[in-house]
């Protein structure tokens, strides 16, 4: 979801004084959304504190008759302006919801993710966004993500890479080898490989029930990334503080079990 910027003047005080207004609630609500818009920070901080009744940091506007915006969405879309982390932390200072949804199902943490911002993110996340919200197409922030670092972001905080659009069904591993992402395909694969591999040693092979994900985890490494020497020795240590032998044939079947994921 795009808005031309050019289309959006920015607020001037003495729009804000005139009577007509003052008087209309409707009217102040869309300058706010614009001021939000345009990243003017003290224009917001003004409006806040004369027209507090009647400004909702939470409220929609109506523009083209199409999209059903509110504050939020509305400073961090089209990847907001230089100062959206300022505009978006006082806007949920002001009781903004930051999993509030525009009439299209996007949250700030869509816009966000789309413009790969990773210190938009991590304010977003401390403030509980939440990651898996899906939009009106079933795609959530995972999805909308172009870059690695922030898949990583978004899947420590505990996205879901087995979630489905609603075209195509498919999920952000798909989407992201759709459109030749690697760096990013390769992060989700690989997250989605470890949760799996976890799994199927804990619940489906008597070798491996006893391990904690941690070392499960150090094996995933070893077998996908390579058996670096410092890998070799974690693994070896927590092998030997738990008196597990790691033997030839159970490090066949951990390969056997990765290689049967293709």
């Amino acid at each position: 979801m795009e808005i031309c910027r050019k289309d959006f003047a920015s607020v001037t005080l003495k729009e804000l004084a005139e009577p007509e207004v003052r008087n209309d609630p409707d009217e102040l609500a869309r300058i706010f959304a614009r001021a939000c818009y345009c990243g003017q920070e003290e224009i917001i901080k003004d409006m806040l504190w004369i027209y507090g009744g009647v400004v909702d940091p939470n409220g929609h506007v109506d523009l083209l008759e199409t999209w059903y915006l509110h504050p939020l969405t509305m400073a961090t879309v089209d990847k907001g302006t230089s100062n959206v982390l300022a505009v978006v932390e006082l806007l949920i200072d002001s009781g903004a919801n930051p999993n509030r949804q525009c009439g299209l199902g996007y949250t700030a943490l869509h816009h966000a993710s789309k413009a790969g911002d990773l210190p938009l993110i991590k304010l977003l996340l401390k403030e509980k966004a939440a990651v898996d919200v899906t939009n009106k197409h079933g795609e959530t922030a995972l999805v909308k993500a172009e870059k690695y670092e922030v898949a990583e972001m978004l899947l420590r905080a505990g996205a879901s890479t087995t979630l489905t659009t609603h075209y195509g069904k498919r999920t952000a591993i798909d989407d992201a080898r759709l459109r030749g992402c690697w760096g990013l395909f390769n992060c989700l694969r690989d997250h989605a490989l470890k949760k799996y591999l976890i799994h199927i040693c804990q619940k489906g092979c008597i070798l491996f029930a006893n391990l904690t994900n941690e070392l499960l985890e150090l094996i995933f490494d070893q077998v996908v990334k390579g058996s670096s020497q410092e890998v070799r020795r974690k693994i070896e240590k927590k092998i030997e503080r738990r008196r597990i032998e790691m033997s030839r044939k159970e490090q066949r079947v951990v390969r056997a079990y990765y290689r049967g994921l293709y």
